[in-house]
């Protein structure tokens, strides 16, 4: 991790690479991911976030993985058509909260900044870094470990003390992976300049794609940092420890 420092509004920003300080002090963009299953996210959280974003960043979109959250409940034991409505039914509460917050930090309404995964099915960049993605991930490689470690984590955050086999760990880790195209390329998925995505806690698999060394590299105008607010932020080094929750949000243990 690269410097921390205390922005204005009382949030630390912490960079994972130079570029990405580079790419957040442009401020041209910020991606906020918002998962479902996180309590972290209140709505008077989102609010000061997204209030504070709209003052560092010249503009901040919001995504919701709805998609990505099927594999979740997939790996957990549900049928398909019960993943795919609980996966929407936590997705559409997610959704209500981005907008409610929006509200309270008194932005003008932006439907077209509150994005759902699936709204980039029809993306051919998406698809074509998803698609790299998938592969890079089929390697043996740190990044592959450290998508599968984060869902086992994951797996284990919603069914504590339940043994998941190495099928379900495989079918869950589609989830962090559908995440992956927005750590190496958002500039080229939302045509901004550059842009910064935003985590709360540290995770393994953003040092991997940040580092190259799991066959994806970031494109120069991407960057990512943990951004909490300065009364979050530890102070005892835990910022080193990696969190088992998927990239945005989900609250399974660091």
């Amino acid at each position: 991790m690269h410097s921390t420092c205390i922005d204005r509004a009382a949030f630390t920003v912490e960079p994972y690479s130079e570029n990405c300080r580079r790419v957040c002090e442009r401020g041209e963009h910020l991606l906020v991911g918002v998962s479902p299953g996180n309590s972290y996210f209140s709505v008077d959280l989102l609010a000061r976030l997204l209030g504070w974003a709209h003052r560092r960043f010249a503009a901040v979109d919001v995504v919701i993985p709805d998609t990505a959250l099927v594999h979740t409940q997939l790996a957990l034991g549900h049928a398909e058509e019960r993943a795919r409505q609980r996966s929407r039914e936590e997705c559409n509460r997610v959704y209500n909260r981005v907008v409610r917050a929006w509200e309270q930090a008194g932005l003008e309404p932006a439907p077209h900044r509150w994005h759902r995964l699936s709204d980039f099915a029809g993306s051919a960049r998406y698809r074509a870094l998803l698609a790299q993605a998938e592969d890079a991930v089929t390697r043996p490689s740190p990044l592959r470990a450290a998508c599968l470690e984060t869902s086992r984590a994951v797996l284990e955050s919603r069914k504590p003390g339940e043994s998941f086999t190495d099928e379900q760990i495989e079918r869950g880790a589609r989830y962090v992976v559908a995440e992956l195209p927005f750590i190496v390329d958002t500039p080229s998925i939302l045509g901004v300049p550059s842009s910064l995505s935003f985590y709360h806690r540290p995770a393994g698999f953003i040092r991997e794609v940040i580092s190259g060394r799991g066959g994806l590299r970031p494109a120069p105008g991407q960057g990512c940092a943990l951004i909490r607010p300065a009364e979050d932020d530890p102070d005892d080094g835990s910022r080193e420890k990696v969190a088992s929750g998927a990239g945005w949000g989900n609250d399974a243990v660091q």
